[in-house]
């Protein structure tokens, strides 16, 4: 810190200064330093209070470079500019607005009331296609918001975004997707196109779009449902090749199917028998190592050998779906094989906190979802479930990256 002597210190720049002062003052039975700036603006004092010295000199020259750069700004005006600039200044002053603040309010209500260039709704689809595209977007992602903003084009394409009504999109959304989680999924990426025809020009600038307005649906949740052992061991005996392999990763290690759609046999590592989950290819973006039960290695040992990704593409298990209804006779249940698995971990080890890290979330999610689901004695069951003598499995090539 400076001498005292030396105060009150002086700071100058370009022809401006402004004076730094030191007090001492008691508080209870101690005492505190304080060192205040005193500069002027506008021609009034001002004076601001810092506990360190070296960021009181910081704010002094920082103030002083902002007067100096203002005057340099008002040299360069003609006469009439001049007039204007302080006029405006004068106005503004007992309002505490910054000259440059007032002057973007203005632009952005001009900009409001100006015409916005038509732009239907099919063509906006193709345009944040493509820049999403453009964007390095991963492709599971792609292929949701193709598919959202395709079926909105299918209804909407020939209207003109801007005149889209919040009531118009609530009421289409409401009659055609039942589902309430569905719903808000499709909502999500018509807010996307919207906010995409923002800020290309074709709604209005710093405005909450009718899309944002649309009231996301109350999804109170669902009961969890699970299969049974019986139930999935019928699955595994009806399921072929690929099929078998995605409901044997989603059922005995519980993954997601966007994760094991992402997978490659590079990531499998049988002589510790796990599967490393990365970063890059984990829904919480979080790498994690998911144990290979026994039963789980049997129905993972014909595709020793293969190389690139699990699956050549989402068809894959939409097939092996759709071949389990009609072969197997079974009512499918949304996420019912990772809910399966939660429920007969929990059950066959009781550990919370293990479980949770295996399958990337939570252990109060676990704890509230799953506790009790499921008892032990059918836990091993599921567990012990594998490819029986008369279960040939044809060893496979996976398809490569």
């Amino acid at each position: 810190m400076k001498k005292l002597s030396n105060f009150p210190y002086t700071v100058r720049f370009e022809g401006v200064s402004a004076k730094i002062y030191y007090q001492k003052r008691k508080q209870g039975e101690g005492e505190y330093e304080s060192f205040i700036v005193s500069h002027f603006c506008n021609g009034k004092r001002k004076l601001k209070s810092f506990a360190d010295f070296s960021e009181a000199k910081r704010y002094a020259n920082e103030v002083l470079l902002a007067v100096a750069l203002d005057r340099a700004s008002v040299a360069s005006l003609s006469g009439a500019d001049v007039q204007s600039y302080t006029a405006a200044r004068r106005l503004l002053e007992p309002l505490g607005i910054p000259l440059h603040e007032a002057v973007e309010q203005f632009v952005a209500k001009r900009a409001r009331e100006l015409p916005l260039p038509d732009k239907r709704v099919s063509e906006l689809v193709t345009d944040c296609l493509e820049e999403k595209k453009a964007s390095g977007l991963s492709q599971r992602y792609l292929e949701t918001l193709q598919y959202h903003l395709n079926r909105f084009a299918a209804a909407f394409g020939k209207t003109v975004i801007a005149s889209i009504t919040t009531g118009a999109l609530q009421e289409w959304l409401a009659h055609d997707y039942r589902g309430l989680r569905t719903r808000n999924n499709v909502r999500s990426s018509i807010v996307t196109l919207f906010h995409f025809a923002r800020a290309r020009g074709h709604l209005p600038k710093h405005q909450t779009t009718e899309a944002d307005d649309v009231p996301r649906a109350k999804d109170n949740g669902v009961a969890i449902e699970i299969f049974t052992p019986a139930k999935m061991s019928r699955l595994m005996a009806t399921a072929t090749g690929e099929g078998r392999l995605y409901f044997a990763l989603a059922g005995f290690a519980g993954i997601r199917r966007a994760e094991i759609e992402r997978l490659e046999w590079r990531d499998f590592n049988f002589a510790r028998r796990t599967i490393e989950i990365g970063k890059h290819k984990s829904k919480t973006r979080s790498r994690r190592l998911v144990p290979i039960s026994a039963n789980l290695l049997e129905w993972l040992r014909p595709f020793y050998g293969s190389t690139g990704r699990l699956f050549g593409g989402r068809r894959i298990v939409e097939d092996a779906i759709a071949n389990a209804k009609a072969k197997g006779g079974l009512e499918w249940k949304q996420n019912a094989l990772r809910h399966s698995f939660a429920s007969y971990r929990m059950a066959l080890i009781g550990n919370e906190a293990r479980v949770a890290n295996e399958m990337g979330t939570s252990a109060q999610k676990l704890h509230s979802n799953y506790r009790e689901l499921a008892h032990k004695s059918d836990a091993k069951t599921w567990f012990a479930i594998a490819p029986e003598p008369s279960q040939k499995v044809v060893p496979m090539r996976a398809a490569a990256v």
